[in-house]
């Protein structure tokens, strides 16, 4: 059973089709520093029948750049699976074995660079079970200089196109999905500016030591009742971040015989400063249909690109302007203008 539709899917024996868990929260904790993020994804999922799902899945996909460091799977009883690293076979094989004893356990599998699935056995019948995943992960650079960009995938079927056919009629998440995103941003330098091209966000400013309120230290929420139909992006621009540097943790911890031991780990950024020739100033027009034929997911999947094209022109000497045309024809400006942050957002 293969799927690129994010959650948990499963098939009972002897059926054809293919059938995910309705989702009922998500909640994502991050923490950046600088240019690095740690995400705690959190998912509550339910199983509504009145008997246990056949073997399932959870399919997530991963963030670029993203590598996964730990696993949780807890079931409403209070069972939880907490996942261990192991050689692939060796992983295969513990598995099998739980599932022969009747022990609930998961699996990790890599399907590609941007997949993920996780074995998770049987979900017993009208319980809830949360899927608790950590990783870590670089930030995009963005055009403009001192600039990062935290962009997580968090949507059910846009973030991957259309559903496959078996997935069409299956029973979807209610609307009364609760998603709660906390992201706490600390930078070496004074952050200038966070902001989220794709959703209202509240920003909270933490205070020093001697009362004044922190400017290196931030954090981004956004909540709603509905869950994602897009990937939530934020924006953070901050003095040095596009400068080397490096970080060190020291972590303390009990050995044998109670003896004290630390461990020293050390991040390296070096960030490439090549001289690429300078580009002519250019203008660039863009023209959307916005025609009838353009309706429901056309128009959605243009306003997409547009916003990724527009993301990818070079960061000096750009103007540009939109067009669109259906019945009749409109104009974002009524001549080309500046590329820059707001101007994009504006668009």
């Amino acid at each position: 059973m293969t799927s690129t539709h994010a959650g948990i899917v499963h098939q009972q024996p002897g059926q054809p089709t293919i059938e995910y868990l309705p989702l009922e929260e998500v909640k994502v904790k991050a923490w950046v520093v600088d240019v690095s993020a740690r995400i705690v994804l959190t998912q509550t999922f339910h199983n509504p029948s009145d008997r246990p799902t056949g073997r399932a899945k959870y399919v997530f996909p991963l963030p670029a750049n993203a590598a996964v460091c730990a696993f949780e799977l807890e079931f409403e009883d209070g069972r939880v699976i907490v996942g261990e690293v192991k050689e692939k076979e060796e992983a295969a094989r513990a598995f099998s074995n739980a599932l022969e004893d009747g022990r609930t356990a998961g699996l990790v599998e890599r399907v590609t660079d941007d997949i993920f699935t996780i074995s998770v056995g049987s979900v017993p019948a009208a319980q809830n079970v949360t899927a608790r995943l950590t990783f870590v992960m670089d930030l995009l650079d963005e055009a403009v200089r001192d600039h990062v960009r935290l962009q997580l995938p968090m949507s059910i079927a846009e973030r991957y196109g259309t559903p496959p056919p078996a997935m069409q009629n299956a029973s979807a998440a209610a609307p009364s999905t609760r998603v709660h995103v906390m992201v706490d941003i600390q930078t070496s330098d004074i952050i200038h500016d966070i902001r989220s091209p794709t959703h209202t966000i509240s920003l909270l400013r933490y205070k020093t030591r001697g009362g004044r309120k922190s400017q290196r230290r931030m954090s981004a929420v956004w909540t709603s009742s509905e869950f994602l139909t897009g990937d939530f992006v934020l924006t953070i621009h901050a003095d040095g971040l596009d400068n080397p540097r490096c970080f060190a943790e020291v972590l303390t911890a009990r050995g044998s015989g109670d003896r004290e031991r630390r461990t020293i780990a050390m991040q390296l950024t070096l960030v490439p400063a090549f001289q690429a020739p300078k580009i002519p100033s250019q203008e660039y027009i863009f023209i959307i249909d916005r025609s009838g034929s353009m309706s429901n997911a056309r128009i959605k999947t243009a306003k997409q690109t547009l916003e990724m094209l527009l993301r990818l022109l070079p960061g000096s000497g750009t103007t540009f302007n939109i067009f669109s045309f259906g019945t009749n024809f409109t104009s974002f400006r009524p001549r080309s203008i500046s590329l820059d942050q707001p101007s994009v957002d504006d668009a």
